[in-house]
């Protein structure tokens, strides 16, 4: 509206009953000024064809923020379940290893008699300890067990590692001499006996409790384990029991995975797309009727109604002067009709004289025309007689 008030107010013309209508050359004149100021190259079409590519190039910049922000989501969410996830959960780890829970996955601490990423492999102790005061001395000879190692000593020699001179349990080293067990005095060619501890058995050659029992073995009389077992240098140990259920390995119960963290379910899910280096299309949902629609919807709305009120102002303008053309000037003619004329202004006496006159020949009836009064010389050159038969006939 301000819009229309700046093209300029009406103007009256001076002159005239017809002078309150807009001419249509003025009229004419504010809409090209309105054009001007509307479409012109620094009108408000303009002006708006400018923001609306400043608001697209916003758009665009927020969509692609958008979507890197969705990656970075992504990403993260990823990151979370990786961190969440319990690799460690199905017991990879073997032979007693101690298993750890990395990002990428696990990691497993064998102990010193094995080696490898999950601790398959066993080590070779007499090839590592050779030469060094763990492996076998004064001429033993060394055997690699699984998980160990044992030492056959020269004639002569006794103990784990063929260091002791004496199989005597007060005189020398209870360790070297049984190892895992208690040495104890017999009467036998050995001259000691040893009490292995539970796990570890001697091997038949010599008194010494060094050889692994394998609790796991298909011969065990019962198996110690509802899952997996895993033997040990002395020992065992289950695998863990497995996903649903809840235990030590030995015996598992079931678990109730909606105790915990809601068993994984969102109380609020949400559409989460995942982006994996693709192409994520972004759909704009249309919420309707905005600011700029808005705008557009009232400038020709207001265009509309300055055209229509210069058609009205023209319209009226030229049947003005249509009627002020036909208009012409009235000449009195005279009475058609006897009915038409009033006859109350004419004396009494004159209309008895008009009755009391012949009537004419057959002529076209016309208006009786008012008789002149003779002039004074006209009424001189009467006869006396003639002026006696008037004032007669005026008192009849």
């Amino acid at each position: 509206m301000e819009l229309l008030l700046a093209t300029g107010g009406s103007k009256k013309r001076s002159g005239g009953k017809d002078d309150d209508f807009v001419d249509a050359r003025e009229l004419a004149d504010q809409l090209a000024d309105f054009n001007r100021r509307a479409f012109g190259a620094n009108g408000l079409s303009a002006m708006l064809r400018v923001q609306q590519n400043r608001t697209r190039g916003s758009m665009a910049l927020m969509r692609r923020f958008q979507t890197r922000l969705r990656a970075v989501e992504n990403r993260v969410d990823r990151m979370k379940t990786q961190l969440e996830a319990n690799s460690c959960a199905s017991g990879p780890c073997e032979n007693g290893g101690t298993c750890y829970n990395t990002y990428t996955g696990f990691r497993c601490q064998c102990r010193s008699a094995f080696e490898g990423t999950k601790c398959e492999l066993d080590v070779n102790e007499c090839a590592l300890y050779e030469g060094t005061d763990l492996g076998c001395q004064n001429g033993g000879q060394c055997q690699n067990q699984f998980g160990t190692y044992s030492c056959l000593c020269q004639p002569g020699w006794h103990g784990m590692h063929c260091t002791q001179r004496k199989a005597d349990c007060s005189q020398s080293s209870t360790w070297e001499l049984c190892g895992h067990g208690s040495c104890v005095p017999s009467a036998d060619d050995a001259g000691y006996r040893c009490i292995c501890e539970p796990g570890w058995k001697s091997n038949g050659l010599t008194p010494i409790c060094g050889e692994d029992v394998d609790e796991c073995s298909d011969s065990a009389a019962h198996k110690p384990c509802s899952t997996s077992c895993i033997n040990l240098p002395g020992s065992f140990t289950c695998a863990p029991c497995p996903a649903g259920l809840t235990g030590n390995g030995v015996s598992c119960r079931d678990l109730n995975e909606c105790q915990t963290n809601n068993g994984g379910c969102s109380l609020s899910p949400k559409y989460n797309e995942a982006v994996f280096n693709e192409t994520v299309l972004i759909s704009e949902v249309d919420e309707g009727l905005d600011g700029e629609t808005f705008f557009l919807y009232v400038l020709l709305a207001g265009i509309v109604v300055l055209l229509l009120v210069i058609g009205q102002q023209y319209l009226l303008g030229s049947s003005g002067k249509r009627k002020r053309a036909a208009a012409k000037k009235v000449i009195e003619t005279g009475t058609a009709n006897d009915s038409t004329i009033d006859y109350d202004w004419v004396p009494q006496e004159t209309l008895r004289a008009l009755q009391k006159s012949p009537p004419k020949s057959k002529t076209p009836k016309t208006s009786p025309k008012p008789t002149k009064p003779a002039s004074p010389k006209a009424a001189s050159q009467q006869s006396p007689k003639q002026r006696k038969v008037k004032r007669s006939a005026g008192d009849d």
